[in-house]
This record gives C-alpha cells, structure tokens and sequence, in this order.
C-alpha cells in the first residue's frame, strides 16, 4: 500500500537511490548527463500568465512537436486561452519560436491530444473548446501546417454527457490484433451540463479505424475503456450486497441497468458466476476497442 515503509519496498527504494547517486556522480566526473532538462515554456513569457496542459508528438522525420495551452490573463481553466506549439527539428537540442495554432478570443482552446498516423505521416490533433466541443486538426506536413478544424463532438462525445476534454498527453495507435492502425484517444467527462466540470467525472476514450485519403476527418467513435474497474465492483456487490446510491446511478449510465443496482439489499447480492457473466461481457467491450 501507499506510505507503508516494509522491507519488500527497501530494495527498490537502494536501486533508485544507486541510480540517482550514480547519475550525479557521473555529472560530477565530467560524463555526459543520461537525461537533460530545457524549459520550453516559462510563465510571465510570450504575453501568457500560465502555461499548461502539455503534449507530445514526432513526426515520421523525428521531428518533435510539443503542445500547450497559453493562459493568457491568469492561471483559471477557462477564460482567454490558446493552444500554441513548439518545434524541435534537431532531436530537442534547439527550439523554434511559438506559435500560436488556435486563438478564439475570449473562448477556451486546450486539452490538446496529438496522434501520429504512422501509415500515412497525418498528424491527428484532438481539442477542445470551453470544454464543451472537441475540434479535429490535422497536418499532413509534419506540423509545419495545420487545417482549419473540425467540430467532432457529436461524434465522440454522448448527448447526455456536459463536458470534455481531450487528453492529457497524447494519443497511440494500435500495432497489433485485429484492430492494428486504430488510433486511440483517451478523454475526460464531466456528466451534469449545469455543474461547472460536472458533479460527477470519468475517463474514457475513442478511436478511428477509417484511414482514407478522401475522408476530410476520420470517423470518430466513442469507446468506453476506463470508466469502472470491473472486478472490484463485483467484488463490492458480491461481498457487501449494496452499491451507493451515487455509483449505482454511475454504473447505469453505461450498462443502462440502474434500477438492478438497488443500494437498499440483497436484491443487489450477486453469485460469483453472475459476476464472472458480466465481468467477461464487460472485457468484449475492451476487446472490442483495443482488439485481443
């Protein structure tokens, strides 16, 4: 568990120590440093209060691409905020100037989630607008140039869900299984469209398998990966015979079986067969996004 110093956790806690001593005895002597650190993006800089939000990609030449959003007047998630970019052409020995992709004025651009399309050198740039919209971009030239985006919400966001954001980070695509070439963005939600961010928030992901070269913008599709852990669920219900009256409401937004997660009992209870039956259909829907 977290915080508890036992013996199992000592040897790795040496291992890093040697590694961290060795690094700076190494940095000491005179050797060349295993890793380097540049600030890319300083607060008070380039008219911006705060920089956040940071992702990461490189092009087919091995050109690196890093994302942000600049927080123009102050360090809030909302408010005057663009989405800007750096260049490295040289492996990150030397930086070029920001540029500034996407700028509405007063609205929120962020949450920036590049994905590289190693099929066909298309990188795939996912965003999102005052966290209600997700915008698709792309270059086709390395990152050199961007298209004018594309709103994508209905796409891969539920009408019933209020808020997104794409991210953080980036995206991957898939090499293996059935489903090689996917590319796989993960997400954010938030639920209540009233509540700022939502009273109640999860993660999840979607993908494109359409890798056409006359699409305009691949078809997105949602993809439930991360939003419940499907063993300690059953294990609550199995063991406690109740769910709270929250997470049942939660469990109901995607498997639409709100009203068989009574928190009042045993009409909750589940044999570990039952939980075994939903657990695997829960694993078909991974499947059928990630492949076997």
């Amino acid at each position: 568990m977290t915080g508890m110093n036992t013996p199992h956790h000592a040897p790795r806690r040496l291992l890093a120590l040697l590694a961290w001593l060795s690094l700076s005895a190494m940095a000491s002597a005179g050797e060349p440093q295993v890793f380097g650190q540049q600030v890319l993006f300083r607060s008070d800089t380039d008219k911006t209060h705060t920089f956040r939000i940071p992702a990461a990609v490189t092009n087919r030449k091995g050109a690196i691409l890093v994302f942000c959003e600049s927080r123009r007047d102050n360090g809030r998630d909302h408010g005057n905020i663009d989405l800007v970019m750096k260049r490295s052409d040289d492996g990150g020995a030397s930086w070029g100037e920001m540029q500034v992709l996407f700028d509405d004025g007063t609205h929120t651009m962020g949450n920036p989630c590049p994905v590289l399309d190693r099929r066909t050198g298309t990188i795939w740039l996912p965003f999102s607008r005052d966290n209600k919209q997700v915008l698709l971009s792309n270059s086709t030239d390395g990152g050199k140039t961007w298209s004018r985006p594309t709103d994508i919400t209905r796409s891969v966001l539920p009408g019933e869900w209020g808020w997104v954001g794409p991210g953080p980070g980036h995206g991957i695509q898939l090499r293996h299984g059935r489903h090689a070439g996917r590319l796989v963005i993960p997400a954010w939600s938030g639920i209540e469209k009233d509540v700022p961010f939502g009273r109640r928030q999860l993660s999840y992901a979607f993908f494109s398998d359409d890798a056409g070269p006359l699409t305009p913008f691949y078809e997105w599709c949602p993809g439930f990966v991360a939003l419940l852990f499907a063993t300690a669920i059953h294990l609550n219900l199995h063991l406690n015979g109740a769910l709270s009256d929250s997470f049942a409401e939660l469990l109901g937004l995607f498997t639409g079986k709100r009203a068989e997660w009574a928190p009042d009992a045993a009409a909750a209870q589940m044999t570990m067969e039952e939980a075994a039956e939903a657990q695997a259909e829960e694993l078909e829907v991974l499947t059928a996004i990630f492949g076997e």
